[in-house]
């Protein structure tokens, strides 16, 4: 555009080479500012990403440049920082130039997005937030800054990612790159430039595929070097040394925020499984475990829409997210920017007394008003804090009660404390893996990270199944609750680990099992194996009268399914073999698993006597009869 410096009037420039075009004059990459000369006669533009100066002469027929300065060295070609510069440079460009496919073709170009529509920069500038709050196929989601992503040059420490955990690897914007931006990606076949249509959240990996590549480096490797190491924390203004700061700190660990805000990103939330995680991690294309609620969804909001006109997520809850320099970030607050003000957050009793199970200590407003002063106050200076320490779990098998082993599909008591805000059983199948807000997390010797179906969660009790496909060996369990506060232990896994319920509930005495007489005309009749009394542990074996027929007992335990072979699963009542006619799942309930038996009418008169249960060599818990 040129204005006639007599009349004012505007006229556009076209190219001579091309009348039909509009005049592009070429500067460096990104520009963001440009100054002109007191006498119009020159232009200085300055280039973000090539880190030079564009010097343009305005003085001719036709603008064009005439010089370019170098403001500042770029990084030596094959370092880190080169890398973190190349990653830098595909955030900030809505197009994208790549390497050719082979040598003497030309550059691939325009893979960013569709005709130049959007780059990542345009929602996340300088790598953080718009504050804008835009409908995605989750739902209304608030521009999330990447600051907090990782723990500044640590790749290995990542939050899970978008409000509703539904990627765990950077590389899994490329959906973005396609489906909202509407280019064609950097994720490509084995010919480099083929877009790969293999693209999934989480299944399969999009780490370490064939990528497009910039100067040598793959296009999304240089990208997430730049979201780890390359995008700055905003730092706060505010004194840490402010009264108001300082008791802001304490509320903010007396009321345990940092149970869910806690920790060196602010944040708890955590990629946990290397990628791509098992299929238990996930559900409704969420990382489960990683979503605390607490109280910020309304599906009856107006915004609270899909992309896909599906109903929005959140009845779990969100992805916790991070503190980091919210300072930064005024005026939009929550998923779908339902809180226009930290005051407007704090509002919010459900969430501010999360840490607390509900216990408000927060409702003086002069303690708000500290704790937002405290709040923004947060940034790479300020010393984070640490999520309260795991309290000890200790598991045993549900039915042994034993602490030496368990097998896959087994069922297992855990016994800690602040375990569930509220003692609650699974109502239906399949199990959940999320009760009372409370799930329990299995990683195993092979590095595989599952979470169990839940039975039953209280404040000191939870019961779980051990996820099937857990490998032998020692397994680290972690029990997360609404709360924010964790419980740990480990358990020693094998591929059989037999124990026997009991009717007294603690592996001894008597076996919660029935029983059967067949006569010699093949009737049959209920036998009862066991009678209680009013009060806990209490229960006796009741005395079997084998002089009428032969007598079918059915043991019901857990651990004992995978057994090798029925050949391998030995009973002895009292001393005397028994064979074993059936063992295995039980069918009807998951996990329990029965044993079936013919008690040998050689035992007639022995009283009370022992049972013990072998499987592949290993003893179950012993349980009594009595033999009338």
């Amino acid at each position: 555009m040129k204005v006639d410096p007599a009349t004012g009037a505007p006229a556009v420039q076209t190219d001579p080479s091309d009348p039909t075009r509009v005049l592009e004059i070429p500067t460096g990459k990104n520009p963001r500012g440009i100054v002109v000369s007191s006498d119009d006669k020159r232009a200085y533009v300055m280039n973000f990403i090539s880190r030079n100066v564009t010097v343009l002469d305005l003085s001719g027929s036709v603008e064009k440049v005439s010089a370019t300065i170098t403001s500042s060295a770029l990084p030596t070609p094959g370092t880190a920082a080169d890398r973190i510069q190349i990653g830098k440079e595909l955030y900030n460009t809505s197009i994208g130039e790549f390497d050719p496919p082979s040598s003497g073709a030309p550059p691939i170009t325009g893979r960013m997005s569709n005709n130049g529509w959007g780059s990542c920069a345009a929602c996340h500038p300088f790598g953080l937030t718009d504050n804008v709050v835009w409908i995605f196929a989750a739902g209304p989601r608030r521009t999330v800054s990447q600051h907090a992503d990782f723990v500044p040059g640590n790749a290995g420490v990542q939050r899970a990612l978008n409000w509703s955990a539904i990627f765990d690897e950077v590389e899994d914007f490329e959906a973005n790159i396609r489906g909202v931006s509407g280019g064609q990606g950097l994720i490509v076949q084995s010919d480099g430039i083929t877009q790969d249509p293999n693209l999934g959240a989480f299944t399969p990996a999009s780490g370490g595929r064939q990528q497009l590549k910039v100067r040598g480096v793959p296009a999304w490797d240089a990208l997430k070097a730049f979201m780890v190491s390359g995008i700055r924390a905003p730092r706060s203004p505010a004194s840490k040394n402010d009264p108001d700061v300082v008791a802001g700190r304490a509320l903010f660990i007396a009321n345990n925020c940092q149970n869910c805000h806690g920790g060196p990103l602010w944040t708890t939330s955590r990629v946990r499984a290397t990628p791509p995680p098992d299929a238990s991690l996930l559900s409704a294309g969420q990382l489960i475990a990683e979503l605390r609620d607490v109280g910020t969804f309304d599906p009856k909001a107006p915004n609270e829409i899909r992309a896909t006109a599906l109903p929005p997520l959140g009845a779990a809850g969100f992805n916790p997210p991070s503190l980091l320099s919210i300072f930064a970030f005024p005026q939009t607050f929550f998923h779908n920017g339902s809180a226009d003000s930290l005051d407007a957050v704090m509002q919010n009793v459900a969430h501010r007394s999360a840490g607390t199970n509900g216990v408000d200590g927060l409702q003086s407003a002069t303690r708000r008003q500290q704790l937002i002063k405290f709040l923004q106050s947060i940034d790479a200076d300020s010393q984070a804090i640490a999520p309260a320490a795991p309290g000890a779990l200790s598991s045993v098998s549900a039915a042994s009660y034993t602490d030496s082993e368990v097998a896959p599909e087994s069922f297992v008591a855990g016994f800690g404390s602040g375990l569930a805000p509220q003692a609650l059983s699974a109502t239906s199948l399949p199990l959940p893996v999320v009760l009372a807000g409370s799930t329990v997390s299995e990683l195993d010797s092979a590095g595989v990270l599952r979470l169990s179906p839940l039975f039953f969660v209280s404040g000191g009790q939870i019961n779980f199944l051990v996820p099937p496909g857990t490998a032998a060996g020692p397994a680290t369990v972690l029990v997360q609750t609404a709360s924010g506060a964790t419980a740990t232990g480990t358990l020693q896994i094998a591929p059989v680990a037999p124990g026997l319920f009991t009717a007294n509930g603690n592996g001894q005495g008597a076996p919660a099992a029935t029983a059967i007489r067949v006569g010699s005309d093949s009737s049959q009749t209920p036998v009862t194996v066991f009678q209680c009394g009013p009060t806990a542990g209490s229960c006796t074996p009741v005395p079997i009268d084998l002089s009428a027929g032969t007598v079918y007992l059915t043991l019901y335990g857990t651990g004992i399914r995978n057994r090798t072979s029925l050949d391998n699963v030995r009973a002895t009542i009292g001393n005397a073999e028994t064979p074993v006619l059936f063992a295995g799942p039980q069918g009807s309930f998951v996990g329990l698993d029965q044993v079936n038996l013919a008690i040998p009418s050689s035992l007639a008169g022995r009283g009370e006597i022992d049972l013990l249960l072998k499987v592949d060599g290993k003893n179950a818990n012993t349980v009594k009869l009595n033999v009338k």
